[in-house]
């Protein structure tokens, strides 16, 4: 399942069952600079992905935790998606890195 995102407004649209579950992992902060910290509040992330606006993979983590602190210090300014695999649904978030 996918989630759809209001890139504007930094808020997920709920279009399922699966929403609640998609809904309660945070990003923070956001935006930032050196680190990424990323939670769930319910179920283990296996995977983190972040692409750039142009869909090229640019960072990507193994987690199988339900929390993970990500150095993006290597990022380049800019705005970013930020793709969290966690029990077989797909989560996207906005990042802006400074």
């Amino acid at each position: 399942m996918y989630e759809v995102l209001d890139l504007a407004n930094h808020v997920p649209i709920i279009s399922g069952i699966n929403d609640i579950k998609s809904a309660l992992v945070e990003l923070y902060p956001n935006p930032a600079s050196n680190v990424l910290n990323i939670v769930s509040y319910n179920v283990e992330i296996e995977k983190i992905n972040i692409y750039n606006l142009n869909g090229q993979l640019v960072l990507n983590k193994d987690v199988n935790n339900n929390q993970k602190t990500i150095n993006i210090s290597s990022l380049e300014s800019g705005i970013y998606i930020v793709d969290i695999l966690s029990d077989n649904i797909f989560i996207k978030r906005k990042l802006i890195v400074e």
